[in-house]
């Protein structure tokens, strides 16, 4: 089965899978947000609002009892590393815009997202030719690594099978 969330105040929305985290639904639908501890339970900077739908929720984890409280969490407040979807149903979420600022460091995709929207059409453009240029350079060094790397195995093939043969003998035998 499905949940249908929606993420505010961006308005994001969409269906995901019963059985992810909200964190991990907010990751797939592009909505930017901070996991300070990695997903352990250790920080807040993950705490969401549930607007809409909390009873479509796993009940709160130890951490969450422990580093929100009891207060916080009959205010429908819960960290989005540890509220897991587990029934059908819509599910309304409010991503405060700490918890979206935490996540938008510097040269992070969102971040500079943001910078090259701002950037003048000029720039954005030059910006992208040395980026296609960085990319050329890549590719064509992986091509050219590639055949190396194969010629250097059958170098060392024949140069193996070579030393193991006895005068006399043929290789291979």
């Amino acid at each position: 089965m499905s949940v249908e969330i929606t993420f505010q105040p961006a308005g994001l929305s969409g269906l995901v899978a019963e059985g992810i985290y909200i964190s991990a639904a907010a990751h797939r639908m592009g909505v930017t947000m901070s996991l300070g501890c990695k997903g352990v339970g250790d920080c807040t900077t993950c705490q969401v609002s549930i607007l809409s739908g909390a009873e479509l929720l796993s009940t709160p984890t130890e951490a969450e009892n422990r580093i929100l409280g009891f207060e916080r969490l009959a205010q429908q407040y819960r960290l989005a590393c540890q509220a897991r979807l587990e029934r059908s149903g819509e599910l309304i979420v409010h991503v405060s815009p700490k918890t979206e600022k935490a996540a938008h460091k510097p040269g992070e995709a969102a971040g500079m997202r943001k910078e090259f929207g701002e950037l003048p059409l000029d720039k954005k453009i030059k910006t992208l030719v040395q980026l296609e240029a960085i990319t050329m350079y890549e590719a064509l060094n992986a091509v050219i690594d590639k055949p190396l790397a194969m010629g250097e195995k059958v170098f060392d093939r024949i140069f193996f099978r070579s030393a193991k043969t006895e005068p006399g003998k043929k290789p291979g035998k």
